[in-house]
């Protein structure tokens, strides 16, 4: 069914808003990828990113820390490059609690 140009209008900037947000949180893990493991996702060739995080296969479900470092360990594997030397922080849980003022 065709859309009316209000419609239209509507989905070609939400469209543009989503993609610039995607960019913006991509540059984030790009940065993050390299500061980690040194390289980024596609310079690896990090397919089960690539294809659960950026949309290249159609929808996408995306993928845990936990996740998107295994794949980033298994990558850097298949090319015969080292693991990061730096690993992922922790959460802490528990509650945590203020201490007094004494």
């Amino acid at each position: 069914m065709a859309m009316s140009k209000r419609e239209l209008t509507a989905a070609l900037k939400k469209m543009a808003r989503l993609s610039s947000e995607f960019c913006e949180i991509q540059q984030k893990v790009a940065e993050h990828s390299v500061e980690v493991y040194g390289y980024e996702p596609a310079d690896l060739d990090n397919d089960e990113f690539i294809d659960k995080c950026t949309g290249a296969s159609g929808i996408c479900r995306g993928m845990t820390a936990d996740e998107f470092d295994r794949s980033m360990r298994e990558s850097l594997s298949y090319k015969g490059l080292p693991p990061p030397l730096l690993a992922l922080p922790t959460p802490q849980v528990g509650r945590v609690t203020k201490q007094r003022k004494g």
